[in-house]
């Protein structure tokens, strides 16, 4: 199930308090939740981007406590009569700090395409996507929300957005009247795009969203009967989709193996549970001896963090999320990867190669202090450089207490995610140094006590200095 609102209280307004009790009712009834249906990005992109950020942050916690894989998102009201062109840098700068944000949690971020925000047309949701270029964002497909937007979605949009579509909200819309009606009745390309996506292989969740009896910016509305309508009408489209022997009994068979599409639920070869399990084995754990289990879905939570991996860096992270072209970029780059850089542009100063005696100093001196893509990125968000201990023109005071200098860093080294410094500064710090934590204000000076033991190392006295400019 998709959750967006309870008790006529959006998701991300209820208490912790009635996120348990949503939790739990959930549970005992053997329901799951596949996403968190999040209004996070339906604001003007006009608007203070601090504020929501924090009530973006309010979501991530939310699909933590319901154990969601997905959040949806969207990419800011563009001003009426405006170029979205234009707001283009500042939308991808805002989905990109989403996207990073997440890296500490196992969700994912959904993009839904959408009327009047950015990400309303297949060119701009490809933009988005491409140009935050992380795992951490996929797209959710909208096949009613493009149609309203004049886009024939399957002919338009389809090809250039598979490889990012892991969930499809199901509904329906008439070009011109724009009215939404039950899947396969409007000219949003259903038939073609659910036999495309069983051809590829797509095992994502099919979510009913089918706002027959309403449809507003905010919210839609169907009610149990039209729902059924709607539920029934997606039904035999998987059944024409799956032109199987068994298409005329609700489970429609995809891709190579033999797997199955539900309404609301993930495909896959398992059975699902019987009714009522995992209830049952959750409230089994919380009656272990001991209390050898956490009690409460936020404890849960909390006891993951504690247990969470040490921080890596994908592979691939820089090539195609294109499987195909991830794969040959992949292949191109195990040729070269041990090949020498030659590169004319550097910032090292010559003394420190030339000087056998010479030292990286500490990590603030060596990261932080001569590095203005660092500090002035930490500047324009609000940091003074004088605590930063850049030196000022007029030799005023500044911060000289480096391990001070070093928290203020990691306190905002979110602010680097999706940008070329952040991948500098990520893979200095894991593959150089071997941190293996994501720098936190809560971490930073275990951080530095680690890095001040590696920095004296031959091994490391050249790697991370000689790097190029981003």
């Amino acid at each position: 199930m998709e959750l967006r609102s309870v008790w006529n209280t959006n998701v991300l307004d209820l208490t912790d308090d009635e996120l348990d009790r949503v939790e739990s009712a959930a549970a005992q009834r053997g329901i799951r939740i596949s996403s968190i249906g999040s209004p996070i990005g339906k604001v003007p992109v006009t608007e203070p981007f601090g504020p929501h950020l924090e009530r973006f942050r309010r979501a991530l916690h939310t699909a933590d406590v319901m154990e969601a894989p997905y959040v949806r998102v969207f990419s800011f009201f563009i001003p009426e009569c405006e170029d979205p062109g234009h707001y283009r840098e500042e939308v991808i700068d805002r989905m990109g700090i989403m996207a990073g944000e997440r890296e500490d949690s196992a969700v994912t971020l959904l993009h839904e395409n959408e009327k009047e925000i950015y990400g309303d047309v297949p060119s701009r949701c490809l933009d988005i996507l491409a140009g935050v270029g992380l795992p951490a964002l996929r797209a959710a497909w909208d096949a009613a929300n493009f149609v309203q937007c004049g886009v024939s979605p399957y002919k338009d949009g389809y090809a250039s957005l598979r490889p990012y579509v892991v969930y499809v909200h199901v509904k329906d819309a008439l070009s011109g009247s724009d009215r939404v009606v039950p899947a396969g009745e409007g000219d949003g390309q259903l038939p073609e795009t659910l036999s495309a996506l069983r051809g590829s292989g797509f095992d994502g969740f099919f979510s009913l969203e089918p706002h027959l009896a309403s449809a507003g910016t905010y919210s839609g509305f169907s009610g149990p009967e039209l729902f059924r309508k709607a539920a029934g009408a997606f039904k035999e489209l998987l059944g024409r989709a799956s032109n199987g022997p068994d298409g005329e009994h609700g489970h429609r068979a995809v891709g190579p193996e033999r797997r199955y599409l539900r309404v609301g639920a993930k495909g896959g070869t398992l059975p699902r549970p019987p009714h009522g399990a995992t209830a049952r084995a959750s409230r089994a754990l919380r009656r272990r001896p001991g209390k050898a289990f956490p009690a409460t879905p936020r404890a849960l939570c909390e006891r993951r963090k504690m247990m969470s991996k040490p921080w890596t860096l994908d592979p691939d992270r820089l090539f195609d999320p294109n499987p195909a072209g991830r794969s040959m970029a992949r292949s191109l780059y195990t040729e070269v990867e041990d090949l020498p850089i030659v590169g004319p542009h550097g910032h090292v100063p010559p003394a420190l190669l030339a000087d056998p005696d010479a030292t990286l100093g500490t990590p603030a001196e060596l990261f932080i202090i001569p590095d203005h893509y660092v500090f002035r990125m930490l500047y324009s968000q609000g940091v003074p450089m004088e605590e930063l201990g850049v030196p000022t023109v007029d030799g005023g005071p500044v911060e000289t207490d480096y391990r001070r200098v070093w928290q203020r860093f990691c306190e905002n080294f979110h602010l680097f995610r999706a940008t070329p410094t952040g991948l500098w500064l990520s893979d200095e710090l894991v593959n150089v140094f071997g941190v293996t934590e994501r720098p936190t204000g809560e971490n930073a000076q275990r951080i530095y006590g680690h890095l001040q033991e590696r920095l004296p190392a031959p091994s490391t006295r050249r790697g991370p200095s000689s790097r190029p400019s981003a």
